[in-house]
């Protein structure tokens, strides 16, 4: 079978369906604003507020999803001449979601209109003080609906309002909610609501996969130098927004405990290069040092047992990045991780960040066990908790039961074998790149290669990666590889995903290794 036509059985796919699938995204093909329940009602509110100086304030998140969303609506809302003000809560002082607190404080500030993004739907407490200091409430949001819904004068929800099958992130909401109120999509706007989509790992089908196409058009013509100087590149597609832009964007909530976060507000809505550019050096060394923290914190693991079937983890990091320390785990030693700190205010109390593969769900592990949590919550690849001390000792054994009897999904099983190596030219990789972008419901293809000799691979000096050029214009990479085990045999099988890297205008075509298998 030729490699197109495993591309297409791959993504069940007809040749006539695979053109369609592939052409060009158009701004038509979004549903309406106006398909959002309440739409017109919120831009009437917030058009009066505009005509009677009404003071407008967004309230948004500390996470790349949080920073987008309320980047679009300060900066269509000064189009709009509008008296409005922004806030980014700190994730140490304010925690997430509106709180009556800060509805106190803006009353003070004379706001008497606020407008949630990515948070609201289940902050029904801050919104009844709000209501009864009189201040109008807009809750623009994704996440998952509480029975209640809170007493707003009105929500544009995915979900809750109708818009559709399919869970957008917040961007995408308040990139609605921009539109319908200029009477235009705006092209910035919409590689602001790409990076969120991406970033907040969002299913590609439906209006999500539109609007990231549409973004990385819109970025890969303009080249906006919010984008360049964070991934000092000018060619985008969906990996440079995953590695370069979005873990940039969140290192600073993750970070930061005050309410630095706030800068990014000015770094994606000012036109001022010099600004743009101290920024983004600021936001570049943030990311750094988060970096550096997480080195030292994945070295510092003496007290981890490798031993068992899942990973339990103990560390003094920042709450902020305990999650990224549970993912490392769980990419290096391929286990179901938790992730614990000590709460800063109550040293009784862990809470913890968990990480897992399909066939090990966290939030199925958490529910069975949910007698033994302060709180919990998550999905099947994340979730968090927060549990008293004394009931760690029994978690930790429960969890490791449940590790040893679910066991991940042996991804070599989706694999699409490819049995002459040669088939890695640019021609078959223009065909399976016009399917792009990949990411969550639309994975890229894993491919798998077959007995391949363990001596044909050229090892860097730390032998701890490979580069190996198979012809002038092919290599395998792969990175974090633990030489002794990789030449215990003498053959090995690879799975790994097909990708192009350009250096110095120079494009090359390489397979990247995600995993491997020793064989005799």
């Amino acid at each position: 079978m030729s490699f197109k036509q495993q591309i297409l059985d791959f993504y069940n796919l007809d040749e006539a369906t695979y053109q369609s699938f592939c052409m060009p995204a158009k701004w038509v093909d979004l549903p309406l604003p106006t398909t959002f329940t309440d739409m017109d009602k919120v831009t009437a509110r917030i058009l009066a507020a505009i005509t009677n100086n009404e003071k407008i304030v967004i309230y948004g998140d500390y996470d790349c999803d949080g920073v987008m969303a309320t980047s679009i609506l300060v900066s269509a809302l000064r189009k709009l001449n509008a008296q409005v003000g922004y806030y980014l809560p700190s994730r140490y002082l304010d925690g997430y979601g509106l709180n009556p607190t800060k509805v106190e404080e803006f009353k003070a500030k004379d706001y008497s209109l606020i407008i949630t993004v990515d948070n609201g739907i289940a902050q029904n407490e801050a919104i009844d003080k709000a209501n009864e200091l009189g201040i109008d409430v807009v809750v623009t949001d994704h996440h998952q609906v509480l029975d209640v819904l809170p007493h707003a004068y009105a929500i544009l929800h995915p979900s809750v309002s109708g818009y559709g099958d399919v869970i957008s992130c917040g961007t995408y909401v308040a990139f609605m909610l921009a539109s319908a109120l200029l009477g235009y999509y705006d092209e910035y706007y919409a590689t602001l609501a790409m990076t969120a989509t991406i970033s907040d790992m969002m299913e590609l089908s439906s209006y999500n996969r539109t609007i990231t196409r549409l973004g990385l058009e819109a970025l890969n013509k303009h080249n906006y130098p919010q984008f360049n100087l964070l991934a000092n590149t000018s060619l985008y597609d969906e990996k440079t927004i995953s590695f370069s832009i979005a873990p940039k964007i969140n290192a600073i909530g993750r970070m930061l405990e005050k309410i630095e976060i706030n800068q990014l507000v000015t770094y994606f809505t000012t036109d001022d290069l010099p600004t743009i550019k101290r920024t983004a050096h600021w936001i570049n060394k943030i990311n750094e040092d988060r970096k550096s923290s997480m080195n030292a914190a994945f070295e510092n693991k003496e007290e981890v047992n490798l031993n068992d079937p899942a990973l339990i983890v103990f560390t003094n990091e920042k709450e902020g990045l305990i999650g990224l320390l549970a993912a490392r785990y769980l990419n290096t030693y391929d286990k179901p991780t938790v992730v614990f700190k000590e709460d800063t205010k109550n040293p009784d109390v862990l809470k913890g960040s968990a990480r897992s593969r399909s066939g090990f769900s966290i939030a199925k592990a958490f529910q069975s066990m949910s007698e033994l949590f302060i709180s919990y919550g998550g999905h099947g690849a994340a979730g968090g908790c927060s549990l008293l001390k004394e009931n760690f000792p029994l978690f930790k054994e429960k969890f490791n039961a449940l590790a040893l009897m679910y066991l991940f999904d042996i991804e070599e099983e989706n694999a699409i074998i490819i049995k002459d190596i040669n088939e890695f030219n640019f021609e078959n990789y223009n065909f399976l790149a016009k399917l792009k972008p990949f990411g969550v419901g639309f994975p890229a293809p894993q491919f798998k290669l077959e007995r391949l000799p363990t001596s044909i691979f050229s090892w860097g000096k730390a032998k701890t990666h490979i580069i190996t050029s198979i012809t002038k214009d092919f290599k395998i990479i792969g990175w974090n590889l633990d030489y002794e085990l990789f030449l215990s045999s003498p053959y090995v099988d690879l799975i790994g995903e097909l990708e192009v890297n350009i250096f110095k205008e120079v494009a090359t075509l390489q397979y990247s290794i995600k995993s491997y298998l020793n064989r005799d």
